[in-house]
This record gives structure tokens, C-alpha cells and sequence, in this order.
């Protein structure tokens, strides 16, 4: 056996042991979770706004129309999330933006956005769902993705925190797998 493989293995094998990862859970969503979606939520972008203005709210008038433009341009539903899972890796991509890949162990990457900023990435299986966390200076974004038990009804959890914000931005979207 590679020395490469092996290590990979004693990784698997000591995440088993410690209860990291649950066998039978991780490896059937990873199986299930793994696709293409659609949205199918037409609500979508009301849903979105609502978010938004609930935040901006709690804001001065000059601070929420600016936040509000910002957060509404930084939060367009996409109309295709790709999941794919190769081993412990795992990436996602929102309609045509730039893919993230990362381990979903836990372990934190750096990683660069088209548009040059640095941000930080953290993959995570909890319980049935996967989670993944985007931080940059400013923000952090945690995506959560979890099925229905049909395993065709994708959710899309959406949590933004920001110490500019003066309460998370959440709010949750379905998507239908297809093909």
C-alpha cells in the first residue's frame, strides 16, 4: 500500500474510532447528497428580501439602504447547485461562480475568490448534514446543505454574520435534484 493511501486509511480508520464520522450516516448522505439541483422555490427571492430587510431594519436609514443593496446583490439564489464528492472531498459550485473544493473533515483552507479576495474555507459533516463555512475579513457565511428523506429535495441553510451587521442575515431555499 502507497504511503499516501495508508495515511489516508489510519485518517478514516482514527475518525471511525473517535466517532468523527458515523459509517453507515456519512457514507449514504455522502452517496445521496452528491448531485445536481434546481431551484424550485418560488419564493426564493422574497424569501431573500425579507432576510435582508429584517437585518436593515435594525439599521440607520443611511446604513440600510446601502446594506440592503449590498446584501441583496451578494445574495441571488442560484439557479444550479452541483454537489460533488470524491473521497473526503468535497465541492460545490453556484450556478457558473468559481467552485470550492475542500476536505470535509474540518481541516480550514485558504482560498482565493475570482475577483483576488483571500477567504478561508471549513467543510464539515454534522450529523446528516454538510456544512461549509466561507470567512473573510468581513463576513462569514456558513451553507449548510441537507435532503428531505426522498433524497430529491435539497435545503439550503444560509447564515451570514458580520460585525457590520447587527444580527445574522438567515434564511433557508429549496432545491429539487435533477437528472
Amino acid at each position: 500500500m502507497k504511503p499516501v493511501l495508508r495515511l489516508s486509511a489510519a485518517i478514516f480508520v482514527a475518525a471511525l474510532v473517535f466517532g468523527v464520522i458515523p459509517l453507515g450516516q456519512a457514507m449514504a448522505q455522502v452517496a445521496k447528497l452528491q448531485g445536481t439541483y434546481t431551484l424550485d422555490d418560488p419564493a426564493a427571492l422574497p424569501k431573500v428580501k425579507t432576510a435582508v430587510n429584517k437585518v436593515a431594519e435594525q439599521m440607520g436609514f443611511f446604513a440600510a439602504s446601502i446594506a440592503r443593496d449590498r446584501l441583496m446583490e451578494a445574495n441571488k439564489p442560484a439557479q444550479k447547485l452541483v454537489i460533488t464528492v470524491s473521497g473526503d472531498l468535497v465541492t460545490t459550485q453556484f450556478d457558473n461562480d468559481q467552485a470550492i473544493r475542500s476536505h470535509a473533515n474540518g481541516s480550514t483552507i485558504d482560498w482565493t475568490r475570482d475577483n483576488g479576495e483571500k477567504v478561508r474555507v471549513t467543510t464539515t459533516w454534522q450529523g446528516t448534514t454538510l456544512t461549509r463555512a466561507v470567512s473573510s475579513r468581513d463576513a462569514t457565511r456558513v451553507s449548510s446543505f441537507s435532503l428531505d428523506a426522498t433524497g430529491n429535495v435539497l435545503t439550503l441553510g444560509v447564515e451570514i454574520t458580520s460585525e457590520h451587521l447587527p444580527q445574522p442575515l438567515i434564511y433557508q431555499l429549496t432545491y429539487r435534484r435533477t437528472g
